[in-house]
């Protein structure tokens, strides 16, 4: 059975500065044997599909951070499961929407330069516990509804201003959802768009133990 870290969305290279040390402290804390990354591992803000920041970094320098900054995150965590998200997949849908078939294309593992460790799906399941990034599920309640939509415990991620665990039971079992927050740093220029809104990002991760508990961490 497994004990799983689970890292929020991350959104490198406009990561928090404290995130991997945050992460490491809670991966011993509870003696976790397995890490799984929710999905958004990197932004990819200048190859978004909404108005770019004139201001902002080009598609090259950013990448160039992304793969620096990324080596940090590499040595820390050298083994990690990654679920596919509308972030890490802008590189491909740019492509798909300039008519490059998919096998002109680098692998996540290539593009992001990863160690042999970093491998990465559509969802997992680790000890009857799903987890997929979180679409197209939105709101305080998105967690649970996944759940109850996927008729099993489910972790997510994708929706920054909540974190939470919720518990609920039927005749059959009993399941549980988690979102895991996020771990930006939020006074970076790709998330200015949310400068005005009530609710702010919510930084934290999350812990799964042997498939029947789940932790939020809140990243003080």
């Amino acid at each position: 059975m497994s004990r799983v870290l689970v890292i929020s969305d991350t959104h490198i290279p406009f990561s928090h500065k404290d995130s991997i040390e945050f992460l490491k402290d809670v991966k011993n804390r509870f003696k976790c044997n397995k890490v799984v990354h929710i999905g958004d591992e990197w932004d990819n803000a200048a190859l978004s599909r909404f108005d770019k920041d004139p201001d902002g970094k080009s598609a090259g320098d950013e990448y160039k951070e992304a793969v620096q900054e990324s080596k940090r995150w590499y040595t820390a965590f050298p083994s990690v499961e990654v679920v596919e998200s509308n972030h890490g997949v802008r590189p491909f849908k740019k492509a798909f929407a300039a008519g490059i078939p998919r096998a002109y294309m680098k692998s996540y593992k290539e593009f992001t330069k990863a160690p042999a460790g970093w491998n990465w799906q559509p969802k997992l399941v680790i000890d009857d516990v799903l987890y997929f990034h979180g679409e197209p599920f939105a709101g305080d309640k998105a967690h649970l509804n996944a759940a109850i939509k996927s008729r099993m415990s489910t972790v997510i991620g994708h929706v920054h201003c909540y974190a939470a665990v919720s518990y609920t039971r039927s005749n059959k079992d009993q399941i549980f959802g988690m979102n895991v927050g996020c771990l930006i740093d939020e006074k970076t220029y790709p998330f200015k768009y949310a400068e005005n809104h009530a609710t702010r990002p919510t930084l934290g991760c999350g812990v799964v133990l042997e498939g029947q508990e789940a932790f939020f961490i809140p990243m003080k």
